[in-house]
């Protein structure tokens, strides 16, 4: 049986930990196929799939906040918090941002080079 003041208790409970804020680190992508954009935030397991680039990071973000406030509601237990995709989708994320970084080496080799001379220097002196 619950009694007035244990719920009074449990709701300042539950307002302490509204207040209480977390900063999160999600990864999310955007992909191409077939004509249609493939959007996927990898620790929360949240996809979405729209026909331009745009209407696809708008969906994954409005999906990734919705989630988040849901999650808030109850208490963020542990395990709904993180929730990893799929070996495929988080090794396909990692593909993307190595690509991504080489296409950036690559697109300029001068500061590349630059960047790492200094790199080296600095580890021999």
């Amino acid at each position: 049986m619950v009694t007035n003041a244990s719920m009074k208790e449990h709701q300042a409970q539950n307002d302490s930990q509204a207040t209480k804020e977390i900063t999160l680190r999600l990864r999310l992508y955007v992909v191409r196929r077939n004509g249609h954009y493939y959007g996927n935030c990898i620790d929360l397991n949240l996809s979405v799939e729209r026909p331009t680039l745009e209407e696809a990071l708008r969906e994954l973000r409005l999906m990734i906040n919705m989630y988040l406030e849901d999650i808030s509601k109850i208490g963020l237990p542990k395990h709904l918090l993180y929730r990893k995709s799929r070996l495929a989708k988080r090794l396909e994320y990692h593909k993307l941002r190595v690509l991504y970084a080489v296409t950036r080496l690559l697109s300029h080799p001068l500061d590349c080079e630059v960047e790492v001379e200094r790199k080296q220097l600095a580890c021999a002196a």
